[in-house]
């Protein structure tokens, strides 16, 4: 062996044991299934039939996930509008993952819901149903971030074209 080959054979051998013992690498080959729980926040906008926005505030809220496989997997969520009415979201979802690559992956959701709302004495609960598009960015084997867009139909309110849209940005802990 000449001292050029044997110098890239010294060079190559520990770039093989860093790619190998990265988490990108133990990612990319975990299986995915178990528990993920998280926390998240952003802004909600409220739109009518005419495009007008009639609500823009804070929402605040909690996921419970349960992930079968590769692709698919279930979601609980609940979130809180902060505005002078109290204002819930409670979600049911089965979401799908399209595409995933080392501490990444792209997925879509979509599901029934119950929105619950009380203002000035008076209250009212509207079925929901609801679809979004969403990534997870691991940030660690069990920390990851999770930027998503979800729209919101009140059922009743289906022919009236109203529709709120959330923009969030959550952080979890998988199990």
């Amino acid at each position: 062996m000449n001292r050029k080959t044997g110098r890239r054979i010294r060079i190559l051998i520990p770039v093989v044991f860093a790619l190998l013992a990265s988490p990108s690498v133990l990612f990319a080959q975990e299986d995915p299934h178990g528990l993920a729980v998280e926390l998240f926040g952003g802004r909600l906008a409220g739109f009518s039939s005419g495009n007008e926005i009639t609500v823009h505030d804070d929402t605040l809220g909690v996921r419970a996930s349960y992930r079968f496989n590769h692709v698919w997997a279930v979601e609980a969520a609940v979130s809180r509008v902060n505005e002078d009415l109290v204002f819930w979201n409670d979600e049911l979802s089965l979401k799908a993952y399209l595409a995933q690559r080392d501490r990444f992956g792209l997925f879509l959701l979509a599901g029934p819901g119950v929105q619950r709302a009380k203002f000035a004495g008076s209250s009212y609960n509207a079925k929901t149903v609801h679809a979004g598009i969403g990534a997870d960015i691991a940030l660690t084997e069990k920390l990851y971030l999770r930027p998503e867009i979800l729209a919101r139909w009140p059922y009743d309110f289906i022919n009236d074209r109203y529709r709120t849209t959330d923009y969030t940005i959550g952080i979890g802990w998988r199990f």
